[in-house]
């Protein structure tokens, strides 16, 4: 549910919103909740459960904007939204963790005019989370988070060349609070569960390059930092929605990406073309490894580990629109991504455990779709191939390549006027062909396919 007000006048605005939420999901997965114990007098039979998650969560959210009457300054901005959540697993009936969480986070920009062709943004944001469990499950201790950051992103346009520049700082402190009711796995669990604190860089620019503006030639450069999640950090037991007992590693360091782009377009009447090369290379890659090792109730034992990685790939989209009248018009689009994530480091045991490529990729797919507007009535589909995976890594044993697939979706619709408001009755479907997928990247693969088909009938009233 979302309610929100406004209050607008020409230089000032204020909003205000609120948003509530509540998901129940069962993950296609059973867990023991009865622990293995010695007997002299009996057999002990385990007892297997199915798993769900159930979420709450409520939240509310300020916006403002502030328009001097300066020639230097345009806008002032600031934000604020606040969230309270409740998280929890469950194996039938019996919750095995529950989680707490209190956020806020709040965000300033200053908008600014230079010139007419120099523009920018500047600001601040700030951020905490505290985490607080129960139960007898738990994978992680209470915890907090502290984030904050400082930006700058300018833009210069010179037609036909234009330039992005842009920067931000961040520090991030990571926390683990007294909580002597939680209780750890037998695997690293976490190390000692050391308070960290990151400083991170991020620089980013692009220049493109316009072609009577009916074609661009764009290049872009970006450097990246990230500090190690709660999860990666201090995790130590059973997560049951993900099935696997994660173990997290308090020395982890911050990981370091540095990305090229090349891609060139071209945008003719309703013809749109354009094709992207791109490469990352990552220092200090985060990523959840096997270790071999399963314990008793049959989940596998992970470790979060840091490694040298390069991810490369092509993105390639065409599309066209024709109208032949007022509110009718076909569009025709396609598109075309090809991933490959390489193992870079010299590392034994990650050679031994991953392989040359990183194992549970995306695989990649071509697709096409079209869509159709005629007056009230609407209709479109959605056609995506998914290939089979070549680039296949390790999980201690080779990865297996799941089998390749089509997926087929689609919808129709009609919109009506009724006085100021608008009526949208819509039929919709996905997977349509009733095909078994599994995505080679789904940690569920093994377990279950995604859905098959299924309809959904809707009503939307906008206001």
């Amino acid at each position: 549910m979302h309610a929100g007000a406004s209050y607008i006048r020409d230089n000032f605005q204020i909003g205000l919103g609120l948003y509530a939420l509540e998901g129940y999901y069962g993950i296609p997965g059973y867990a023991q909740r009865n622990k293995p114990v010695h007997s002299h007098t009996g057999v002990w039979t385990p007892v297997y459960e199915a798993i769900n998650t159930r979420s709450y969560a409520h939240a509310w959210q300020l916006e403002s904007t502030l328009k001097p009457k300066t020639g230097l300054i345009s806008e002032i901005k600031f934000n604020y939204r606040g969230e309270l959540s409740d998280d929890r697993e469950t194996l039938g009936r019996y919750r095995v963790n529950k989680f707490d969480s209190h956020r806020h986070a709040i965000r300033s920009e200053i908008v600014q005019e230079f010139s007419s062709f120099w523009s920018g943004t500047s600001g601040f944001d700030f951020s905490f989370l505290r985490l607080n469990g129960e139960g007898d499950r738990r994978y992680i201790p209470n915890n907090l988070s502290r984030e904050g950051g400082l930006f700058t992103l300018h833009s210069i346009d010179l037609n036909p060349i234009a330039v992005h520049l842009g920067y931000r700082h961040d520090w991030v402190a990571r926390r683990t609070l007294s909580d002597p009711t939680y209780q750890r796995s037998r695997g690293l669990a976490g190390g000692h569960l050391t308070a960290r604190d990151f400083s991170l860089q991020h620089f980013s620019g692009d220049i493109r390059y316009s072609i009577f503006d009916i074609a661009y030639l764009q290049a872009i450069f970006s450097h990246a930092e990230r500090a190690p999640g709660v999860n990666e950090l201090y995790a130590g037991n059973v997560h049951f929605a993900m099935l696997v007992e994660g173990n997290g590693d308090d020395r982890l360091n911050k990981e370091r990406s540095d990305s090229y782009e090349l891609s060139v377009g071209i945008k003719h009447d309703g013809l749109k073309l354009s094709a992207t090369r791109y490469r990352s290379f990552f220092k200090n890659y985060l990523y959840l490894a096997h270790t071999g090792i399963s314990r008793s109730g049959g989940f596998l034992v992970k470790e979060w580990r840091a490694s040298d990685t390069e991810i490369q790939g092509w993105e390639l989209e065409g599309g066209y629109r024709y109208d032949w009248a007022v509110n009718c018009y076909v569009t025709l689009n396609a598109f075309a991504d090809l991933v490959k994530n390489i193992n870079t480091s010299d590392e034994s045991m990650r050679k031994w455990a991953e392989g040359d490529y990183m194992p549970n990729l995306p695989t990649s797919r071509y697709g096409i779709a079209v869509a159709l507007q005629f007056k009230k009535f609407f209709g479109s589909a959605d056609f995506d191939r998914y290939l089979r995976q070549r680039y296949l890594g390790k999980n201690i044993n080779m990865e297996p390549a799941m089998p390749a697939y089509s997926l087929l979706a689609g919808q129709i619709g009609y919109k009506m006027s009724i006085k100021r408001y608008e009526l949208v009755y819509f039929i919709s479907g996905n997977n349509l062909l009733n095909v078994e997928a599994r995505p080679q990247n789904s940690i569920l693969k093994y377990l279950a396919p995604l859905a098959g088909r299924n309809i959904s009938l809707g009503l939307k009233l906008l206001i």
